[in-house]
């Protein structure tokens, strides 16, 4: 003769089952949010206190930037992947306009190399000044040297050299993660002449 199961032990079986598929869930969307985090290079990468301790500790960076040259009328606009180590040496790549794509420039400490694609040659140029204020390991090592207490959203430095459309820069960074957001690079009148945005930042990962 067949016995009906008694309440309790199908309420039982109905709690595990909830349980079991509450776990699983859980599993799932832990699995999923660690893997979209590592491949997100907004998150996850160091875990920092404030922007201060991000920029004391920056080594080196790899960042993909679109800068725009507000002084102009037409406002120009380029892409640019930027390279970064402590010592100073860099690499740029621009990466749009399609006609200056690949175009890089590379400083190893001594002598800065400038390659056109274009006609695929190479040739040795000075430092420039207008240049390096594009890098934001310009304003890692400006900061550092200049402490002028950093704050979560926001620092503001004043351009060394004088330059009349370089004089000050406003750097923006992520309240979450501290990578930077924007920098703001205004000339002696407080006239906005360059902006840059990042729209990739990773740090400390470069060979």
């Amino acid at each position: 003769m067949l016995i009906a199961p008694s309440f309790s032990y199908l309420s039982r079986r109905f709690f595990m089952y909830k349980v079991k598929r509450i776990l699983v869930i859980g599993c799932i969307l832990l699995l999923t949010g660690c893997f979209w985090g590592c491949q997100n290079p907004q998150l996850g990468m160091h875990n920092v206190k404030n922007v201060e301790n991000m920029l004391e500790n920056l080594k080196n960076y790899e960042a993909n930037l679109s800068i725009t040259f507000t002084k102009n009328k037409d406002k120009s606009n380029i892409k640019m992947k930027q390279v970064w180590r402590e010592d100073g040496t860099y690499e740029t790549t621009v990466l749009e306009p399609e006609r200056l794509k690949g175009y890089c420039t590379t400083y190893d400490g001594n002598t800065i190399s400038q390659y056109n694609p274009t006609n695929q040659e190479t040739i040795q140029t000075k430092v420039s000044p207008v240049l390096n204020q594009l890098l934001f390991g310009t304003f890692v090592t400006q900061y550092n040297e200049n402490k002028v207490g950093a704050v979560d959203s926001a620092i503001t430095l004043t351009i060394p050299g004088r330059f009349k459309y370089m004089a000050s820069e406003k750097v923006w960074f992520d309240e979450q993660t501290k990578y930077p957001v924007k920098i703001e690079i205004y000339d002696t009148e407080g006239n906005l002449t360059i902006e840059l945005v990042f729209e990739s930042f990773k740090y400390n990962i470069v060979k």
